[in-house]
């Protein structure tokens, strides 16, 4: 693991990470676990942005023409690299899945600087458990036209088949699928403490 990505995996922790054996945390799924990470926490805090930015940016740069994911997850993250990438010489604009289609103005699913159909795209997520949310958000894509080259995740939970459930989904359209971290690095990083 490279020292940003570390770095991230600490911030993870220390903003995002709940534990609590007594009384489990509900998931989306509807199962439940001891561990909990809120990662909204760690990807809307400033001084994790620019790292996410960067981390996300140097896994898509060149593959594609935006980045984008279901809302509320992929937001804080999609602008982090948007801003980012702002920076370099290949600007990435960035845009959202809303969970339903506006019911006024040009309707659909995707707001912000969506590319037009048959463009790459990066999808990406703040963590993975069962794949719901990517899921979602590949299939939104696609209804949209877009062309999804990768789909990226800080973090895989490593729970419920959710990576092999996204993997499969992304082999479909022909992209591919990238973890910044799972939870076994951050288990790691945890424990070198």
């Amino acid at each position: 693991m490279d020292e940003a990505t570390r770095k991230l995996a600490a911030l993870l922790l220390e903003r995002s990470f709940l534990e609590n054996h007594e009384k489990p945390f509900l998931l989306a799924s509807g199962k439940t676990s001891p561990f909990y990470f809120e990662c909204s926490l760690t990807t809307t805090w400033p001084a994790a942005m620019p790292l996410i930015g960067e981390l996300v940016f140097e896994r898509i740069r060149g593959k594609v023409r935006a980045v984008g994911g279901p809302t509320m997850g992929a937001d804080p993250i999609a602008a982090a690299v948007a801003y980012y990438s702002a920076g370099t010489d290949t600007p990435i604009p960035w845009f959202s899945i809303r969970k339903t289609a506006k019911d006024h103005g040009t309707g659909g699913f995707l707001e912000g600087s969506a590319p037009a159909p048959g463009e790459p795209v990066a999808l990406v997520d703040d963590v993975l458990t069962r794949g719901g949310a990517m899921l979602d958000g590949l299939r939104a894509a696609k209804e949209a036209g877009l062309a999804v080259r990768t789909a990226v995740v800080i973090l895989d939970r490593q729970e419920q088949d959710g990576r092999a459930r996204v993997e499969s989904a992304c082999a479909e359209v022909g992209a591919e699928f990238v973890a910044l971290l799972t939870r076994s690095d951050v288990d790691a990083v945890r424990a070198a403490r």
